[in-house]
């Protein structure tokens, strides 16, 4: 959230519009089945309007960019070395528009994988 509202302070500074958006976020913790490891998976809801991707995945100044940074902050080690820490899907983006049950179906299948079951 912190990384978000710097992004909007640097842009406004640089005279861009800026689309606000509220962070809406669902995580679930899990248990890797061969080492018994802890790892995290997130689904983060944005404006579209704000950012429509994660963009370039080696850029500190993109989406991707910052969402690594914070898990590195998160887990206190240095962002550079441990930035692939952070993975993102290969299909990373499911837009949704108010009313569109389509929309709202493929999304949630696509974030099923939160609603595991032991």
């Amino acid at each position: 959230k912190a990384r978000i509202d710097a992004y909007f302070q640097r842009k406004r500074r640089e005279g861009k519009r800026v689309w606000p958006t509220t962070l809406r976020f669902v995580w679930a913790r899990e248990f890797g089945e061969i080492k018994g490891k802890k790892h995290y998976h997130v689904v983060l809801l944005l404006n579209r309007d704000t950012w429509c991707g994660p963009g370039d995945y080696n850029d500190p100044d993109t989406l991707a960019g910052m969402i690594k940074q914070a898990w590195c902050s998160a887990l206190r080690v240095d962002a550079e070395a441990h930035a692939v820490l952070a993975r993102f899907p290969k299909s990373p983006v499911s837009w949704l528009t108010r009313g569109d049950d389509t929309q709202l179906q493929q999304a949630l299948s696509q974030a099923a994988y939160l609603a595991k079951r032991e």
